[in-house]
């Protein structure tokens, strides 16, 4: 026979075993937790950082174009020595590198023009380009060497020296600029002249300075900057405020090869560490774009490591110290808890597992116990009573509810027939009331005075409303009765949906003096039901009609966007809220305020749509500027199962 060990003498050897195990495990994970943490929590800061820096930076260009904008209001858009000794002025005042004025065709009027008769590639330039549509226009861009001559830049002659300890030395003529250009436009609202220039960004300390300040402080750990910031011309730092050994800027270093790749070539963003000039940084690099979307260089931002390192080897001494005194506490105090509850609990394990399997009229046979274990039994046993009631009562209350379902079926199928049923009657003498107004308006019956002409047509209005409430009534009953099945075939949308529609809800809108445009092309085609699509669509124009401003406009624009088509209907009016557009297509829901006071409506029609276009496996949303507009939209699908 196998020598038997004591349960005791297993467990503790296996508890010994397990804290041992635990310890090790751990200790590892907590190392690796800790490490991760630490340097996640680093990295996400420098991705976060680097978003920020990039805003800045973007506001530091808009605000500089700003700024020139308003020094030249007072120009005259036909340049002259006036206008060129006021540009130069500007220039010494804002330290602008570069500040001229040209004609819309690129011909010289003002500036530090070296040649007169230079031109200016107004269509090639981006900034320019946007200038020459009547905007105001910024942005980063690169100049090359003839370029900044034509310009009169003064320095062209001072290229940074690019350093390489891979491909040696080597220079650069070209520049980042932070670009503006302000167009000076005549009474007919043509640009008779655009002011243009910027600021170079090599060797611009100050941004960079400034940037990096506002990110990371002013805080030296061992001697270096806690963080850094960079811009590069494609893989050549030009303005920067990493330091080298000597304790100069890094300027006309280059990047790594794997960053230049990912982020100038491929357009992505790279982060992690990275070591960078003569110590290593958790980084974040991100591709900088002129106006046209082109890569020109990056924007760099690096946290000093060396701090978080020494963060986490004091983490990871805090954590394993304790940690292990704790387990050597915690192996001796269950090991003790052990040997005292074992026999008692092996016997409310048994008397548990039996319950669990259903048996609530067993006993739980537990002899010899201690307190707390016999306060356990009666709890136990208690629980075990209230189950088998509560069982009892589930049973009951089914058998209740079962018959509660059935009487509110019963109901609600009672309900909708006679919703149906009233608002199909009222349908027909509406549209009599309708007919018989028209008839006595249009004076078919004699002269109508006009101050009987106005209640009438305030009557007709509302008799539209209350057709255009009987068709959700008469909608929401198909609904409910699962009656709204998408019968899907392939349409032309404008002449099964757009034109029907808008000849329907016509009268609505003219009745409201409103003035309707339409734009849809005759040859979109999709895969849906028309008649779902009519009513959808003709719940969104009603909408428009009712709520829109009287006299005003209203627009129905329908485009492919990609594999789907996108209807929006628009209207001048007072809007909504978006606290109050997030509810807006739910069932009888309406806005409750003083814009809306006086406005009948069922509470339907959004929630009509938004039940077609599920079926039809679409999106519907609202948009708004509360007091001046609102639209609302739907995409489907072009082609569906």
């Amino acid at each position: 026979m196998p020598r038997q060990l004591s349960i005791r003498s297993t467990l503790i050897g296996g508890i010994l075993a397990l804290a041992a195990i635990v310890t090790v495990i751990i200790g590892i994970v907590g190392a690796i937790g800790i490490n991760r943490s630490v340097l996640h929590e680093a990295q996400e800061r420098v991705n976060h950082d680097l978003d920020t820096i990039s805003a800045l930076y973007q506001l530091n260009t808009r605000m500089l174009g700003n700024q020139i904008q308003g020094w030249t209001d007072s120009l005259e858009a036909t340049g002259g020595p006036e206008a060129t000794e006021r540009l130069l002025q500007i220039k010494r005042e804002t330290r602008i590198s570069i500040l001229n004025m040209c004609h819309p065709s690129g011909r010289p009027l003002a500036g530090a023009y070296p040649d007169a008769n230079a031109h200016v590639p107004t269509d090639a330039d981006p900034v320019l380009r946007q200038a020459l549509q009547g905007t105001v226009a910024w942005g980063t861009i690169l100049l090359d060497e003839s370029r900044l001559r034509m310009e009169g830049y003064p320095s062209v002659g001072e290229s940074l020296v690019v350093r390489s300890d891979q491909d040696g030395g080597g220079t650069t003529n070209a520049a980042l600029f932070q670009w503006f250009a302000y167009p000076m436009c005549g009474t007919d609202g043509r640009v008779q002249a655009i002011v243009y220039g910027g600021r170079t960004l090599d060797r611009n300390h100050a941004l960079v300075d400034t940037m990096r300040d506002i990110a990371f402080g002013t805080d030296l750990y061992q001697g270096k900057p806690r963080g850094t910031v960079t811009i590069f011309l494609d893989d050549t730092r030009v303005a920067t405020n990493v330091l080298t050994p000597d304790g100069g800027r890094a300027e006309g270093t280059i990047v790594s090869r794997e960053v230049y790749q990912t982020v100038i070539q491929e357009d992505r963003r790279w982060q992690g560490p990275a070591w960078v000039v003569d110590a290593w940084y958790l980084s974040g690099y991100k591709p900088l774009k002129d106006p046209d979307g082109r890569t020109v260089g990056m924007l760099y931002v690096g946290l000093l490591r060396s701090p978080y390192d020494a963060l986490r080897s004091r983490l990871l001494m805090e954590f394993l110290i304790p940690a292990g005194v704790v387990l050597v506490l915690g192996v001796v105090i269950t090991v003790f808890v052990v040997r005292r509850i074992t026999r008692p609990l092996d016997s409310l394990r048994n008397s548990a597992q039996r319950i669990a399997d259903g048996d609530w009229n067993g006993d739980i046979p537990v002899e010899h116990t201690y307190l707390e274990v016999a306060t356990l039994v009666d709890v136990f046993r208690r629980m075990q009573g209230a189950i088998r009631q509560r069982d009892q009562q589930l049973q009951h209350q089914n058998i209740e509810l079962t018959g509660t379902n059935e009487r509110l079926e019963q109901t609600n199928s009672n309900y909708m027939k006679t919703l149906r049923f009233v608002t199909h009657e009222l349908k027909s003498p509406l549209a009599t009331i309708q007919t018989m107004i028209d008839v006595v308006v249009s004076n078919l019956m004699g002269e109508v005075p006009e101050k009987v002409r106005h209640p009438l047509i305030r009557i007709k209005r509302n008799c539209e409303e209350l057709q255009d409430m009987i068709r959700n009534y008469l909608d929401l009953a198909r609904a409910e009765r699962d009656e709204l099945q998408a019968n899907k075939r392939k349409i032309n949308f404008h002449q099964e949906v757009v034109q029907p529609t808008v000849e329907q809800n016509l009268p609505l809108f003219r009745s409201r003096q409103m003035e309707l445009g339409v734009e849809c092309s005759p040859d979109l085609t999709v895969v849906a039901d028309p008649e779902l699509m009519r009513i959808a669509l003709s719940n969104y124009l009603s909408n428009a009609a009712k709520y829109g401003r009287e006299g005003g406009k209203a627009e129905i624009a329908v485009a492919q966007v990609e594999e789907a088509i996108e209807v929006r209907v628009w209207n001048e009016g007072l809007g909504f809220s978006s606290d109050e557009g997030q509810s807006l297509f739910g069932k009888f829901s309406r806005l409750h305020n003083e814009n809306t006071r006086g406005k009948r409506g069922s509470g339907l029609g959004l929630y009509l749509c938004k039940q077609i276009l599920d079926l039809h496996g679409g999106t519907v949303w609202a948009e708004s500027k509360s007091g001046s507009w609102a639209r609302f939209c739907f995409r489907l699908p072009l082609f569906q199962q």
